[in-house]
């Protein structure tokens, strides 16, 4: 990919190219170098920052995950999997609540007509659902203890 890109420094595959290799190699820091040198190329291109979301999970770096999930989410509301990536953030960090307010976005951008993959789309669709179930009925135990409490 180098040598494509000494080529032509704007050639957005091959520092597409690049930065997945990079990723797949656990290259973290390198990948998410390449992925806003695409998103700088290209910024209307959704997954860039999807993948740059998951480098910077697989570095612990839930913030800046949660950031470029938003920006990928805010390019093309049809990348389902950001608002349900954030709300398994926000569920590792107790905030049940924030958890929930994504998992019902990603329920919505699933349902999109104009991007319903009919078979992965409904195995997705029911983890959704059930990952919601859970966290409505979590949140109802916590209000009901909390109740007991008083």
């Amino acid at each position: 990919y180098d040598k494509a890109i000494s080529i032509q420094p704007d050639h957005v595959e091959a520092f597409n190219n690049k930065a997945v290799s990079l990723y797949h190699l656990r290259r973290y820091d390198e990948a998410i170098e390449c992925f806003e040198k695409v998103i700088s190329l290209k910024p209307d291109l959704a997954h860039p920052y999807q993948n740059k979301g998951y480098a910077f999970l697989n570095l612990h770096r839930n913030k800046e995950a949660i950031e470029s999930f938003r920006a990928c989410f805010k390019v093309d509301p049809n990348y389902y999997h950001c608002p349900f990536k954030m709300a398994e953030i926000f569920k590792s960090q107790n905030n049940q609540k924030e958890a929930l307010y994504h998992l019902k976005l990603a329920r919505l951008s699933i349902r999109n007509p104009l991007r319903f993959d009919a078979q992965r789309d409904t195995m997705d669709l029911r983890s959704i659902d059930r990952e919601i179930e859970r966290l409505e009925k979590t949140a109802a135990t916590t209000s009901h203890n909390c109740i007991e409490k008083i």
